[in-house]
């Protein structure tokens, strides 16, 4: 029963690590999105 709830574990803390690869790189890539966006419609005039 002990080697159960020890997989459990390891696949449990797997689950949360990549989890938070995971919304590390989504809220990269929308601040990226929002910088190139920000970025192509920028002022002509200003240049």
């Amino acid at each position: 029963m002990g080697a159960f709830f020890s997989v459990l574990y390891q696949t449990a803390v797997k689950f949360v690590f990549l989890g938070a690869v995971a919304f590390g790189g989504i809220m990269c890539g929308i601040k990226l999105r929002k910088h190139k966006d920000a970025k192509v419609n920028e002022d002509p005039a200003k240049k």
